[in-house]
C-alpha cells in the first residue's frame, strides 16, 4: 500500500501545498534536459549520483537559494557553482550530502525560521528523516521526501505542515 501511495504523490495527488506541487511536478519530474547537464555529470561516475546531482541542480535552479552552505564533499559545492548566480531575496539553503555528520536539530538552526534543507540519501538518511519528523510538528516545516534519493525540509511559514513521500 506504501507504494501505490508513493506513486500516487508523485504525480501530485494529495499534496496540499502548492510549493511542494510545483517541486513534485515541475522540478524534480522535469525531463527536459538544463544548460549544465554535461558539467554536472562529469562530477559524478555512477549513473544513480549522476541522477541526484541533476535534481539538485534543478532545485538550486527553481528556487535561486540566497546563500547556499554545504554539508558534504567538494563536489556538491561544483553544483551550487553551476546552477548560477543566487537571489538577493531567496531562501537560505542548506545542502546536507553526507547525513551521517549532523543530526536534526542542527539542520533546524542552521537554515532558520524561512529556510530550506535538502538532504541527500546516505547512509544516515532514514535516521535523520525520522529525527527530523519528531522535531517539525513544534515548528512550521513539512518534509518532501523523494523516497530513493533526497529529501527537501521546508520550514516557511506560509506553507501548510505536510509529511510527503512522492517517488520521482
Amino acid at each position: 500500500m506504501g507504494f501505490l501511495a508513493d506513486m500516487r504523490h508523485g504525480r501530485g495527488f494529495g499534496v496540499h501545498s502548492p510549493w511542494a506541487y510545483t517541486m513534485v511536478m515541475d522540478v524534480l519530474r522535469q525531463k527536459a534536459a538544463y544548460y549544465r547537464y554535461g558539467d554536472v555529470d562529469a562530477l559524478f561516475a555512477r549513473k544513480a549520483d549522476r541522477r541526484v546531482a541533476r535534481a539538485v541542480f534543478r532545485i538550486l535552479v527553481s528556487l535561486r537559494p540566497g546563500k547556499v552552505t554545504v554539508a558534504g564533499p567538494p563536489e556538491w559545492e561544483k553544483v551550487v557553482g553551476y546552477a548560477g548566480s543566487a537571489a538577493a531575496d531567496g531562501p537560505e539553503l542548506l545542502l546536507v550530502a553526507n547525513p551521517d555528520s549532523t543530526d536534526a536539530k542542527s539542520i533546524i538552526d542552521r537554515i532558520g525560521p524561512d529556510g530550506i534543507a535538502v538532504i541527500i540519501r546516505n547512509s544516515g538518511y532514514e535516521n535523520l528523516i525520522s529525527e527530523l519528523n519528531s522535531i517539525l510538528p513544534h515548528t512550521h516545516g513539512y518534509i518532501l521526501d523523494t523516497v530513493r534519493s533526497l529529501a527537501i525540509v521546508n520550514l516557511r511559514r506560509d506553507l501548510p505542515r505536510q509529511y510527503l513521500r512522492a517517488r520521482w
